[in-house]
This record gives C-alpha cells, sequence and structure tokens, in this order.
C-alpha cells in the first residue's frame, strides 16, 4: 500500500503548522504584556460569565513580573528600545546628542578625577590598569627592586588595577566557563604577586555589553565599573534622564544582591577628546599629547597649547565649561572625566606633559574657590568612593536597569554585529580548546588524586611528569583567556594577530592532548605498576589530528583487515572470564543458561560475511576471537594450556 504523499502537500501542512504556532505565540505574548489571562478578558470557552478571579488566582510569571518592577525608578531595556526614535538627529558639537544649558549656580562642589600615570616622588599623581596578561609580561622583566616600588604604590592607592581579568574580555561571543577562566587567572596572578583583588571594572572596548558579565564581575567582588560601547541613541536618552548611572541588576533577579554600580560614559569614545565635555574640538586643546611636534594630533585642527601664567585663567574657565556641561547629565557633581586611550603613556614625556599641564589648571581652580570646583587625579575606587558619599549625604538614589546592551552602533547606522560570526574557524578552535581543558583538567585532577591513593604516602608516581603537565594546563588557560580579548574571539584584530592568536591556541589543543593521553593511561592500567611515560610511544591515540592552526581536523582512521592482528609477549593468552583458573562465560539462574539471541529457535551471536573474521587484542599474549559462517564458534584462550568456551542448547553454548 502506497503511504506516501506528495512533496508539494507535506509543506503546505509544515507551513499551516507554522502559521497556527505563530497565531498561538502571538496570543500567549499579547496575554502576558496585558498581565491578564485570556479568560479574564472574556470568551473562555469553560468560563462561566459571571466568574471571577482573586489576585492569589494570577498567573505566577504575571506575579513575578509585578514583583520584579522596582518603582518609577525602574529601567527596563526592552522598554527603552520600544520608545527610541533611532532619528540620528543632529545634536551640534555633541553630534549625536543635544545642546547642554545650565546657569552657573547649580554646583556648590565638583570634582574630576582624571586617569593617568604615577611617581612616587608625586603621590597625587594616579593611574588605573586593566589587562593583567600585559601587566605581567613588564613584571616579568622588571628587577625586584622595582617590584617592590609598584607594590608600594599599589598599597598607597596610586596604581590600581581594574576588573583584574586576564584581559578586557568581549561580552557577546565568549563562553561564560572562557570568561570564568581569565578572571579568575588574572585575580589569582594580583593575589599572588600584589596581594591585593579588584574592586572596580573597566570594560570601555567590548563591543557592546551583557548583564552575564556583571554577575560573573559582581561574584568576583567587584561594586562597581565602567562601560563605554552602547548605542548612541540609548546614551542620548540615557543621558535626557540622567540615568548614566544606574544599578545593573540581573532580569531574574527580584533582590538587590545581584546588583553593580554601573558608570556609562555618554559621548562617542573613551578618548580624551570625548570624555571632559561634549565638544571634542575643545576636550582636544586638553589632550597634551597632541602638542605642536608630537607625534598625533588634534583632527579638528585646534592644537592644544602649553598651560602658562598668562593663559591658565582663559584655558581653565574653558575646560570648566565642559566639565559643568558634562555634569548636567548626571544626578550627582561628582565627575569621572578618564585621561587615556590606546597606545598611550609609552614615554616619559606623555606623562609630564599631562600631569604638569592639567596640575597648573588644577591649582588655578583650588585658588578660585568661587568656581565651586575641586579637581585631582584619582582611580576607579577614588571616583566610586567619591560618588557614594555624595550620594549618601544628598539622599539620592541611583534607578535600577535590566538588560542588555545589544547590538552597539557608534554612529549613523553602522551596528557592529559583524562579529558575532567573523572569522568563524577561529571561533571554532577557542571551543575545542575550551572543551579539551576543561577534560584535561578533570583526567588530570582524578590522576593525581588516584596516584595518591595508589601510593598511600600522598606522593605521586616518580615517572609521571606532573610539574609539565601542570606546565601545560597552565599555559592551556592562559592562551584561552588571551583570545577571549574583544579583539581576539570577535575576529576583529589584524592578520598576522589573528595567525599569532591561532597558533597559540593550536599548540595549547596539542599539548593539553599529551596530559590526556599520560592521564588516561593510569587511570585504565590495570597494573600500576607497570606504568611508564614515553610521550614518542603514546599508550592512547587521539581520534583526529590536526596538522597546523589554520587546518581543520582530520579523523584517525581504523583499518580492519580478513587477517587476524596478532601480537605475542611471553606466549599466546585469550579474553577470559576467570578466578582461579578457567571458567567459561557464564549467565546463569538456578543453573548455567546459555547468552542467547533467537528467533524460532537458538541462535549463535554471530558477525561474519560470507567468511570468517577475527579481533584480536592482546595483553602480555595474543587472544583471537573467531566469528564463522554455518558453523560454530569458539573463542579460546591459553595459559600454559588450552582452555574453550563454549555453548549448546540446554548445555553450554558459544559466544
Amino acid at each position: 500500500m502506497d503511504r506516501t504523499c506528495p512533496a508539494s502537500s507535506r509543506i503546505d501542512r509544515l507551513e499551516q503548522l507554522l502559521s497556527d504556532n505563530n497565531r498561538l505565540v502571538a496570543t500567549l505574548r499579547d496575554s502576558l504584556l496585558q498581565r491578564k489571562a485570556p479568560w479574564e478578558r472574556g470568551g473562555g470557552a469553560n468560563v462561566s460569565s459571571d466568574s471571577s478571579h482573586s489576585p492569589a488566582d494570577t498567573l505566577r510569571g504575571c506575579r513575578l513580573a509585578e514583583e520584579m518592577k522596582d518603582g518609577a525608578d525602574g529601567v527596563q531595556l526592552l522598554d527603552v528600545y520600544d520608545v527610541l526614535p533611532f532619528d540620528n538627529r543632529d545634536g551640534g558639537a555633541w553630534k549625536q546628542g543635544f545642546e547642554i544649558r545650565y546657569q552657573g549656580n547649580e554646583w556648590d562642589a565638583a570634582a574630576g578625577a582624571s586617569s593617568g600615570p604615577s611617581f612616587t616622588q608625586r603621590p597625587w599623581r594616579k593611574m588605573i590598569w586593566a589587562e593583567v596578561s600585559y601587566f605581567s609580561k613588564w613584571w616579568s622583566d622588571i628587577d625586584e627592586q622595582k617590584r617592590e616600588m609598584v607594590k608600594r604604590l599599589v598599597k598607597a592607592g596610586q596604581l590600581e588595577l581594574v576588573t583584574g581579568g586576564w584581559v578586557m574580555a568581549d561580552e557577546a561571543n565568549s563562553h561564560y566557563f572562557a570568561l570564568l577562566d581569565q578572571l579568575i587567572e588574572g585575580h589569582q596572578w594580583i593575589q599572588r604577586h600584589l596581594g591585593v583583588k579588584p574592586r572596580s571594572g573597566w570594560a570601555i572596548d567590548p563591543f557592546g555589553h551583557s548583564p552575564s558579565m556583571t554577575y560573573l564581575l559582581k561574584g568576583a567582588g567587584l561594586q562597581d565599573m565602567v562601560i563605554q560601547r552602547v548605542h548612541y541613541a540609548v546614551k542620548k536618552h540615557f543621558a535626557q534622564q540622567r540615568t548614566l548611572e544606574f544599578l545593573w541588576r540581573q532580569s531574574w533577579d527580584s533582590s538587590p544582591r545581584s546588583d553593580i554600580t554601573c558608570h556609562m560614559m555618554p559621548f562617542y569614545s573613551y578618548d580624551v577628546p570625548h570624555t571632559c565635555g561634549p565638544n571634542p574640538s575643545v576636550c582636544c586643546q586638553f589632550d597634551f599629547q597632541r602638542l605642536p611636534g608630537r607625534r598625533v594630533f588634534c583632527p579638528w585642527r585646534i592644537p592644544p597649547q602649553p598651560i602658562t601664567e598668562q593663559n591658565v585663567r582663559e584655558r581653565a574657565l574653558l575646560l570648566l565649561d565642559q566639565y559643568r556641561q558634562k555634569s548636567r547629565l548626571f544626578r550627582s557633581p561628582v565627575l569621572l572625566v578618564p585621561l587615556g586611550d590606546d597606545f598611550r603613556f609609552v614615554d616619559s614625556s606623555e606623562w609630564d606633559a599631562q600631569f604638569s599641564n592639567y596640575q597648573k589648571l588644577f591649582d588655578y581652580f583650588d585658588q578660585h574657590p568661587e568656581l565651586h570646583i575641586k579637581a585631582r587625579f584619582g582611580t576607579l575606587s577614588d571616583y566610586f568612593e567619591a560618588l557614594h558619599r555624595r550620594l549618601s549625604t544628598a539622599g539620592t538614589s541611583l534607578p535600577t536597569l535590566r538588560g542588555d546592551f545589544f547590538t552597539y552602533a557608534d554612529r549613523d547606522d553602522h551596528y557592529w554585529s559583524g562579529y558575532f560570526t567573523s572569522r568563524p574557524f577561529y571561533k571554532r578552535l577557542d571551543r575545542t580548546l575550551e572543551s579539551t581543558l576543561r577534560a584535561t583538567e578533570i583526567l588530570f585532577s582524578l590522576t593525581l588524586a588516584e596516584m595518591r591513593r595508589f601510593r598511600g604516602d600522598g606522593r605521586l608516581v616518580d615517572d609521571f611528569p606532573a610539574r609539565e603537565h601542570f606546565q601545560r594546563l597552565m599555559t592551556g588557560r592562559r592562551n584561552l583567556a588571551l583570545f577571549q580579548h574583544h579583539d581576539a574571539v570577535t575576529g576583529t584584530a589584524r592578520d598576522p594577530v589573528v595567525v599569532d592568536y591561532g597558533t597559540r591556541l593550536f599548540h595549547s589543543i596539542l599539548n593539553l592532548r599529551q596530559v590526556l593521553q599520560s592521564s588516561a593511561h593510569w587511570l585504565l592500567l590495570l597494573d600500576k605498576s607497570q606504568y611508564h611515560h614515553d610521550q614518542s610511544k603514546p599508550f592512547l591515540q587521539m581520534d583526529d589530528v590536526i596538522s597546523a592552526q589554520d587546518a581543520l581536523p582530520q579523523k584517525t582512521p581504523l583499518t580492519l583487515s580478513s587477517q587476524s592482528l596478532q601480537s605475542s609477549s611471553k606466549g599466546s593468552q585469550s579474553m577470559q572470564s576467570s578466578s582461579k583458573g578457567s571458567q567459561s562465560l557464564q549467565s546463569s539462574s538456578k543453573g548455567s543458561q546459555s547468552l542467547q539471541s533467537s528467533s524460532k529457535g537458538s541462535q549463535s551471536m554471530q558477525s561474519s560475511s560470507k567468511g570468517s573474521q577475527s579481533m584480536q587484542s592482546s595483553s602480555k599474549g595474543s587472544q583471537s576471537m573467531q566469528s564463522s559462517s554455518k558453523g560454530s564458534q569458539s573463542m579460546q584462550s591459553s595459559s600454559k594450556g588450552s582452555q574453550s568456551m563454549q555453548s549448546s542448547s540446554k548445555g553450554s553454548q558459544s559466544l
């Protein structure tokens, strides 16, 4: 009977099911948005017209949504996206924003905290550093005297390591295991070498921000953080609502235990021209690395001027105007003004240029209290301490926010979404290393525990290269952590850098496989005394082979021949199940019974194809497994003699 149907009718049926499903989803969505069950709107077939429901009858999900409302001051990003016009109007000097006005009497005090380098001779100079991977490379090249000096700067609060991750990680492509790996690796390095724990986060360059990252940071002990790359329309909306500083809360959490205080930079970028205020052409004049004759310049063609007694008043008031305009976007007069950029502070001349000129401006502010400003260099912790102190004194609270900041656009319709899928080969290599690392960590840990139990004295087997394997594990962790950088796993690095990343991932996978093979060898070996580590002759082989960082893995083929594979050592042995002698393999219940697979009678289990094939595996001898067609099968083994394993009907039967 033909039960097939035309392909077109099957497609029509699938399309109809899809349409019905879409209508069902839409109905459920509408009911949740209106926070009413369908029967409360009438028309339900099983509900009488006079039925009524108490608040206790409300759906549990709707009750949870009501409990998680944060009052009039709460912000849900999904609601923000619904009301944003995304019209991209020209805001004037602040092109993506709006004109900011003030009267001049809104402040009784303001503080500008600028991050910058520090020297032991000048305790007012301060600096922050974010990525431990690069800091650790510098640390390994300095002598002990300089290391002690760094420790003193950290203890004095002049140098602060922010976030403390191995890198400033991407927050869209990275798996949470890898994010934790890079965070733990960085924090352990800081604790081991500097004896401190990071308190503030600094994520100014990832292309969008996720609340999952804030959850991990809060779990790592951080209380405050700064973000930058957010859609310009969202920044404009937050600036108008003065919600650029908020308590970032998890969408699933109705309590404040997951809150982290977050500061969102309001302008286009994190460089100096876009941090002092809304007008980049003015702020650029206060980036003293761009003084005439230096390697960088202001694209607005108005260069900075060295601060002198003759121009200090004019320069100070010009800068103060930008500070005040920026301050109008926040609920507190405490202001954060970062002073830095990519590839900055690489030589002492820039440090001196920035600090000496800014210090003259700050001194002028101090000498004129009528300006109502107190400016000084500071770290992130200095800023957030001043912010919380001010909010507490004024009785002001920050709004709560739920949601994520994807997808990021920095201007016009320039959406940063291509990196979700760019360079997919290396994204796959990242996940391969991640899974290999986790499997290796588990097997290596089990091996060490089993070795100590086997020895009985807590020591490891002498032949097991534990120290070398641990080094391979640590290198694998750090290379995985390094690839979580916001220009690595994203695929936004230049080609030579990508090749370097890929080579590191590739070598780590190969090294971790050595640890896997060695650990599995010990765990699988029945006679532990026979263990011998020889990497040139591994006990196990991997199921695939990777030849290069840019090559796909090739599966390892298994070749079976019609001839039996034999190996001998001290004689031939067969596969046995024995106890103090030779025993036949039996499965019995109230007697001996045979393993059978029968249909209309007893049948023997066979593996045959018009002939007999044998598969053998040996340990100190050869074993044969033979199967024959239209004949009997036997499994034989000998140890100082021959033994047979047989099976028959109502008696012994062959396997």
